[in-house]
């Protein structure tokens, strides 16, 4: 059964799989993703299109001669039932948001496990004193001894990663063994620039 679509197109683009490049887009105020398989859809952000599509195994399934390209302007942003493009820079900065707070999680949660694992090495060479006195005071002086070293560690981490964006500016890489600007011309360079620091 063939379904028809009409709208704004919000995002257009291709990935490669196996050595194969294969499209898909999307429509303003539409969740779904429209495929093209192998063919490029003859559309662009922005275009007014309607078409037909199937659904299959794979996804809504688009035969590239339905795609009509409508020669209307297409509706002004604010009289889009989603918002148009606003929406999508809404989506954009939330997802940026939530990768920023996801990242600090994984770097939390990877400082946490090193932290066991120093206090681990700390205790089995005897030289993480937990004190005398009960098991639960035990507990809490080794907890509280993790919840240092991990702080110790991710404070570490933050600081590496403000000095790898700042060298990143600086040099144009990533890579902190070497201090050449990326933009350097040949006449500017010495033979220290080619040394290890």
């Amino acid at each position: 059964m063939s379904n028809k679509v009409s709208g704004v197109v919000g995002w257009v683009g291709s990935k490669d799989i196996r050595g194969r490049k294969y499209w898909s887009f999307r429509i303003d105020g539409n969740d779904n993703w429209f495929r093209t398989g192998s063919d490029k859809p003859p559309l662009k952000n922005g275009d007014n299109v309607s078409f037909a599509y199937e659904e299959t195994q794979y996804g809504n399934q688009v035969a590239i001669d339905s795609i009509k390209v409508s020669a209307d302007a297409p509706p002004a942003s604010g009289a889009s039932s989603s918002g148009g493009a606003s929406s999508r820079d809404d989506y954009w900065s939330r997802k940026e948001e939530t990768d920023q707070f996801v990242q600090r999680m994984i770097q939390f949660n990877h400082c946490t496990n090193a932290a066991v694992s120093v206090a681990k090495l700390a205790l089995d060479a005897g030289i993480l004193p937990l004190g005398s006195g009960s098991k639960a005071g035990k507990m809490d002086a080794l907890l509280a001894q993790v919840s240092a070293i991990r702080n110790a560690l991710y404070d570490e981490v933050e600081d590496f990663s403000g000095a790898l964006a700042k060298h990143k500016e600086a040099f144009g890489n990533l890579d902190m063994r070497t201090s050449m600007p990326a933009n350097a011309s040949p006449d500017e360079l010495s033979d220290a620039d080619f040394e290890d620091n």
